[in-house]
């Protein structure tokens, strides 16, 4: 069991902080770095958890910091500490054997493999629980035929601490007391424990409830009134499924994944084992009774999530963790039983669903496609390194990872600052927020509950001007100048054409982020970074298409590029009056134009008829079909 323990606190430790944080293990961390009064008070009104983690936290980020690993650690601890735990739990339910098997089982499982690399406390979930259910049957057992004394002192003072730990630190952890109690309560009604485990018993639920009475009249209106919008409801057969899939690999095969088609296989084979374990064990009367007690720990909790989730949906995978202990031991129940059979066959079935869970570890570690979260810390380095004085940070979606790796850089700012927003207020706010910087940089995450349209980017694609975009694993991250920084940039040169729109200048650059300016030298084959800057008179009747063109000294045409405003997003029927519109062009030089100085032509056009808007003089009066801007651009050979 050491071995097999130590095993599996390696494998928790392996690419520990490889992931960047994810979105609860950023705001653990963030809320966690609060004074305590402020942590409880938000924890009893507004913030659905229970008061030991993230007071736990508070202290442990004095001394160890805010590195992935150092966050992660405890959960890796839980995660190993289950192993010995469920090893307990299957030598004191059926044998050693079992208990040896489920231990081997809970070292690979990919669900406690996952969330043992996670700080968010479901590893912590699956270890208090599985304490308990140890506790519980170690008092049941061991308080038979006991003195009162005896019960109290061996049994009832660990039992009651391991529960209001496990209460104290994820409210799930009430099924797994419950369960236990329902068993309890059967037994008694039956009369099958005599007086002093009887009153032992119960008399520890009442100084449990006693001693967490304190808290939850504390958290009562939260707890009973609090909902999570992301979980829906789940029927019987969904909730079944969707647990199998998740206890025996975890995330790497859950439907919509990377590998749909091998989840029928996986999930289906997995069940089939459950069954054929109960069968196998049920077929053997002495084993009855501990089959019996399993599947009431383990389905009462999901009958009672189901009928709860008719009013408030509660039902997530994560969320029944506390169920992960006794899956094992059934799986492990099941090798056992085929393995008095045929022995080949028992380790035909253990090197089965050892490798399926070896596949779902290996996906979970090394598949980037199934990492936890975007590369927010590579992201944040990029930023860092690149960020001028005068920069802000935005992030359209209240994912508090962002935050978090970007925080101690520049500014951060979430927009919208509510999700009820309008388009229009949207646009205002995002004014409003940047007219004291030169430059922003976003990341752009549309999500359905927030930022649902892209409201925020398409407010600085019309009116910023976007100078850089560079990817990353999972994410993106745009940077723009503002209106008050290109209009210091840019090239004057206003000029009106008919229908409400005029041109107010033009900024030139041989690369992205290039600063402006009336002259510049290119080489054939470079791309020619254009911005043209408009002025909306109001709506056109007619969606016109812009051109622009660099035209050599021979009169020929040796780059374009025409499209309407804004890469296609911006129609001019949609134009508002008085707005400036920042619209941008790369132009490709093409390899072959002659050493010279190059005009730059640019103007609009019906798509349909290919009639070009009129250039206006200062009368108002047609004088020409395009303007020619006042920059030289000058060709060399390479």
């Amino acid at each position: 069991v050491l071995l097999i323990t130590l095993f599996a606190f390696g494998l928790r430790l392996f690419r520990l902080g490889f992931y960047s944080l994810r979105g609860d293990e950023a705001f653990d961390v963030l809320f966690a770095r609060q004074s305590l009064a402020e942590i409880l008070a938000q924890l009893r009104h507004v913030q659905i958890y229970p008061p030991l983690f993230h007071t736990g936290l508070h202290f442990w980020l004095r001394v160890a910091g805010s590195n992935e690993i150092a966050l992660r650690f405890w959960a890796a601890v839980c995660a190993t500490l289950a192993v010995p735990v469920v090893y307990v739990l299957g030598k004191q339910l059926f044998n050693r054997q079992v208990g040896l098997g489920s231990a081997v089982l809970m070292a690979a499982n990919p669900f406690a493999q996952w969330w043992g690399q996670d700080m968010h406390f479901y590893a912590y979930l699956l270890a208090t629980s599985g304490l308990v259910y140890v506790a519980a049957l170690r008092f049941w057992k061991g308080g038979s035929h006991s003195s009162l004394p005896q019960i109290a002192r061996r049994y009832a003072v660990p039992y009651v601490l391991l529960a209001l730990l496990g209460l104290l630190t994820h409210y799930f952890v009430c099924f797994t007391w419950g369960a236990l109690n329902l068993v309890a309560l059967a037994q008694t009604v039956r009369q099958r424990w005599d007086r002093n485990l009887l009153y032992g018993w119960w008399g520890a639920q009442g100084m449990l409830l006693l001693l967490y009475l304190p808290w939850l009249i504390a958290a009562f209106v939260l707890t009973t009134t609090y909902t999570e919008p992301w979980i829906r409801f789940a029927p019987p057969g969904e909730m079944l499924w969707r647990t199998v899939i998740a206890f025996t690999t975890g995330y790497a095969t859950r439907p919509g994944s990377v590998f749909p088609p091998i989840v029928p296989l996986v999930a289906g084979g997995g069940g089939l084992l459950f069954l054929t374990g109960l069968g196998l064990a049920w077929r053997r009367a002495n084993l009855r009774p501990s089959l019996f007690l399993v599947l009431t720990l383990l389905l009462s909790p999901l009958f009672v999530i189901y009928g709860a989730s008719f009013r408030r949906p509660m039902y997530d995978e994560k969320l029944v963790i506390f169920l992960l202990p006794l899956f094992v031991v059934v799986l492990a129940v099941a090798i056992v039983e085929v393995s008095r059979y045929r022995r080949w066959a028992g380790w035909l079935l253990m090197l089965g669903i050892l490798l399926a869970m070896g596949y779902a570890d290996y996906t979970h570690l090394f598949d980037t496609r199934f990492a936890k979260s975007p590369a927010w810390r590579e992201m944040a380095a990029y930023v860092r390194n690149k960020a001028e004085r005068g920069d802000v940070f935005i992030y359209n979606n209240p994912d508090p990872a962002p935050f978090f790796y970007i925080e101690d850089t520049i500014p951060a700012v979430l927009l919208p600052s509510s999700h009820e927003l309008s388009a229009v207020q949207i646009g205002d706010e995002v004014e409003e927020t940047i007219a004291p910087y030169r430059r922003v940089w976003l990341t752009p995450l549309v999500e359905a509950s927030w930022d649902a349209h892209g409201d925020v980017q398409t407010w600085l694609d019309r009116h910023a001007d976007r100078i850089g975009q560079i990817f990353f694993r999972g994410t993106h991250i745009l940077l723009y100048l503002t209106p008050a920084t290109w209009q210091a940039m840019m090239t004057p040169q206003k000029v009106q054409l008919a229908d409400g729109v005029q041109l107010v200048g033009f900024r030139i650059a041989s690369g992205e982020g290039q600063p402006a300016g009336d002259e510049r030298t290119f080489h054939p084959g470079e791309t020619l970074y254009l911005r043209l800057y408009w002025r909306s008179g109001g709506p056109t009747q007619t969606p016109y298409t812009v051109f622009s063109q660099l035209l050599g000294p021979d009169g020929r045409l040796y780059a374009q590029w025409d499209n309407p405003p804004v890469q296609g997003s911006y129609p001019t029927t949609g134009w508002k009056a008085g707005e400036t519109i920042v619209d941008a062009y790369n132009l490709l030089i093409a390899p072959d134009a002659p050493p010279g100085s190059y005009q730059l032509w640019v103007g609009m056009y019906n798509l349909s008829t290919g009639e070009r808007l009129p250039v206006l003089d200062d009368t108002g009066h047609p004088a020409g079909d395009h303007i020619v801007l006042n920059a030289t651009i000058t060709l060399k050979e390479k």
